[in-house]
């Protein structure tokens, strides 16, 4: 007959250890400020997109307004901005030309009758005019009169550019719309 003698088997430990749970809340903690990082630049990218598609419109549909006027003042005024006489007021439906909207800045952008555009409180409109080269039309400012004008429509939002738009008119296209 042998003998056979029991050893005491030591159960084996079924929960976490401190470190264990250390390091599971440092990678949980991690994941959770990887995702907030994603999540806030993919906010900061849609806001930065709306705010660049309403500066757009907002550009353009100034630039629009402004192309649909004569070339030349109608009373015959020379050089580039508002004439003896002409004022801009409440409303733009006293400029009468393209370069009358030389130097306008608008914060918040109107209408041309004045109303406020919905949403655009914090946005600013400028626009130039310029007398622009025939041969460089994008280039530097002719220094006199050329035939041909370029508009510029920049919106900004906290001193931030979001668009511009840009067009030229010459005085050759008045006999054409005509």
């Amino acid at each position: 007959m042998t003998l056979t003698t029991r050893q005491s088997v030591r159960p084996i430990a079924r929960a976490f250890s401190l470190a264990e749970a250390i390091l599971a809340t440092a990678v949980v903690g991690g994941l959770v400020v990887a995702t907030l990082t994603a999540v806030g630049s993919a906010e900061a990218s849609r806001r930065l997109a709306s705010d660049r598609s309403l500066a757009r419109v907002l550009a353009d549909d100034l630039l629009a307004e402004i192309a649909s006027k004569p070339y030349r003042d109608p009373q015959g005024g020379a050089g580039l901005g508002l004439d003896a006489g002409e004022s801009i007021g409440p409303t733009r439906t006293l400029l009468d030309d393209v370069d009358d909207y030389d130097g306008l800045t608008e914060k918040p952008p109107v209408f041309a009758d004045g109303s406020e555009v919905p949403g655009a409180a914090q946005y600013t409109r400028h626009t130039g005019v310029v007398w622009a080269d025939p041969d460089d039309p994008g280039g530097k400012a002719a220094a006199a009169e050329s035939g041909l004008k370029r508009i510029t429509v920049t919106v900004t939002r906290a001193g931030k550019v979001l668009a511009t738009a840009t067009t030229l008119r010459s005085a050759g296209w008045e006999a054409v719309r005509r």
